[in-house]
C-alpha cells in the first residue's frame, strides 16, 4: 500500500466532503482562518481566564467574557507594538 503525500490525503479529504469544485488555496485559507479562531479561542481560556466564570447572572458574565477579551487584546496590542524609544 502506497503512502499517501498530504497533498494527496487533502484532496481526497475534498472528494469525501463534496467539495470538488473547491480549489486548494481556498481550503488552506479556511484551514488557516480556522487555526487562528481557535489560537485565539485557546489564548483567551488559557491566558485570561475564560475557561471558567464565577460571576453570577447574565450581566456579570457578560462583563467577565468583556474584561477578559478587553485584556486578550491590550496584551495583543502591546506585542503587536513597533518598538520606539521613549523621550
Amino acid at each position: 500500500m502506497a503512502v499517501a503525500t498530504p497533498l494527496q490525503a487533502i484532496k481526497k479529504l475534498l472528494l469525501c466532503r463534496g467539495v470538488s469544485g473547491t480549489s486548494l488555496t481556498v481550503y488552506r485559507k479556511l484551514r488557516n482562518f480556522r487555526a487562528g479562531i481557535e489560537a485565539g479561542i485557546s489564548c483567551l481560556k488559557r491566558a485570561c481566564g475564560l475557561g471558567r466564570c464565577t460571576w453570577r447572572g447574565l450581566d456579570h458574565f457578560k462583563a467577565y467574557v468583556w474584561s477578559s477579551v478587553v485584556a486578550y487584546n491590550l496584551a495583543l496590542f502591546a506585542r503587536l507594538r513597533p518598538d520606539r524609544r521613549r523621550w
